[in-house]
């Protein structure tokens, strides 16, 4: 009703300008509400994607999704069911109910239920009243205590294999769209990669203890087959002496014998005790820490002086000795004593390894890279075999008949107790190389030593025709 007149054309104008206002206003405020609907589901997508991502526990990935779930869709009931392990039917594994998890000790038949359909199918499922719908199971109503209406169902999908299917419920019809099912298939998908890789991780952790457990006891066992072989060694080095000193004994206490002969039994005796006491000195030695004090040694010098205490030996046995030394070497620390022990014992080897002669090459190298001195013996001897190799550094292990098989042992504990290692390369038939590797005391420029330069020596023996 106008006060004044009626309404005119240009009122009903007027009208028809204000109601596009209106009608565009109205618009706009629709797109933006569903905008931001969507941004917030976005938002919480998002958030489940980091609580699913930020664990490996499986308990605490199900417990996460659920209440993530329950909360995005309003659901009155939300659960997560898995295959039974034997019968390969849907079990009820969790369900919250108003955010409290509730017992549904329920296992569907496999392929039976709206669950179960959507196992078969491997497909999601939305329906609007679930008591209408004949795959429905009443069972699932008793044990959740509740009367399923509108009801969402999603698989898990991982590897071409279903490991599981997620429930959304609500006791009140026709509440879900096909955008609300799109939403859960998403949270499906990132929470099967969660529990995927949960349950790698899982897998991977019982591979490694079991991996541990495993090299624990063959590190035991190896020990224990060294202490029984290092034991039969040890035996064997003291029974041979203690033998003779028993069958001397007896001859000496049995029979009356001449001065001189006499004599020369408590001569063997007393050398057989000698030798006794030189191989308990010798396992002492091994395992007891030295007491002499390291010392910043020019290496080369200490090869020098070594070469000439086994000088006499090797030009005896028509061995060769080569020697190509850096004169440009950092110091070490070690004590004097037991790095000539080190390479006299390796030394002594490799001219046992060289019966009829031959040539012994010593070279002296610094890795900078590394700071790293190297010190190289390498023979023309009878090599190791490769399945011998890795014993060549035990207690008492020799392949020569007159060994003791302490030298390298002994020269192997010293260098490692210096912070270094000696790396063996041999060919059965070609020789060896032993090499000596020791850290260098300090910076390169602060540790040089001023020596003579030995590249090329002439050899200390000629090797024979």
């Amino acid at each position: 009703n106008k006060q004044s007149g009626e309404f005119t054309a240009a009122d009903l104008s007027l009208l028809e300008s204000i109601s596009a206002i209106v009608a565009a206003a109205l618009e706009n405020t629709r797109l933006f509400m569903a905008t931001r609907a969507y941004v917030d589901e976005l938002k919480l997508l998002n958030e489940i994607g980091l609580v699913l991502t930020s664990t490996l526990d499986p308990p605490t990935i199900i417990r996460a999704a659920l209440n993530q779930i329950q909360r995005l869709f309003r659901a009155e009931c939300v659960s997560l069911l898995q295959p039974h392990p034997e019968t390969g039917g849907l079990q009820f594994v969790q369900t919250l109910r108003a955010g409290s998890a509730v017992a549904a000790p329920l296992c569907l038949a496999q392929g039976k239920g709206i669950a179960g359909w959507s196992q078969e199918h491997r497909e999601p499922v939305l329906v609007e009243d679930a008591q209408s719908d004949p795959r429905h199971t009443q069972r699932v109503d008793r044990h959740l205590g509740l009367t399923v209406r509108a009801l969402m169902v999603a698989p898990l999908l991982m590897r071409d294999k279903v490991s599981g299917v997620i429930e959304v419920a609500s006791s009140e019809a026709a509440i879900y769209a096909n955008s609300h099912l799109k939403t859960l298939q998403a949270i499906a998908s990132t929470m099967a990669v969660a529990l995927e890789n949960a349950h790698l991780y899982q897998e991977l952790k019982a591979l490694l203890r079991e991996r541990a457990e495993t090299q624990a006891q063959l590190i035991h066992s190896e020990k224990m087959a060294a202490l029984g072989r290092l034991l039969t060694s040890l035996a064997h080095e003291i029974n041979n002496p203690l033998q003779a000193l028993r069958s001397g004994m007896r001859l000496l206490l049995k029979h009356q014998f001449e001065e001189e002969k006499r004599q020369q039994y408590l001569e063997v005796a007393a050398r057989e005790v000698e030798r006794l006491i030189a191989t308990v000195e010798r396992v002492l030695g091994f395992y007891r820490p030295s007491v002499d004090q390291p010392e910043r040694l020019n290496v080369n010098t200490v090869l020098e002086e070594t070469l000439v205490l086994a000088g006499r030996q090797l030009e005896q046995s028509h061995i060769a000795v080569r020697s190509q030394l850096d004169s440009d070497l950092p110091a070490v620390q070690i004590a004097p004593d037991q790095l000539k022990q080190v390479m006299l014992n390796i030394i002594l080897n490799a001219q046992q390894a060289m019966p009829a002669g031959g040539e012994l090459e010593l070279a002296t190298t610094w890795d900078p890279a590394a700071d790293e001195v190297r010190i190289a013996f390498k023979d023309t001897g009878e090599g190791i075999p490769q399945d011998k190799i890795v014993r060549v550094f035990e207690p008492f292990f020799t392949t020569r008949r007159h060994g003791s098989g302490l030298g390298l042992a002994i020269s192997y504990a010293i260098v490692q107790q210096h912070g270094g290692r000696i790396e063996v390369h041999s060919q059965e038939g070609a020789g060896s190389t032993f090499t000596v590797v020791l850290p260098a005391a300090s910076a390169h420029d602060d540790a040089l030593l001023d020596q003579h330069p030995t590249e090329n020596s002439e050899p200390w023996a000629k090797p024979t025709s």
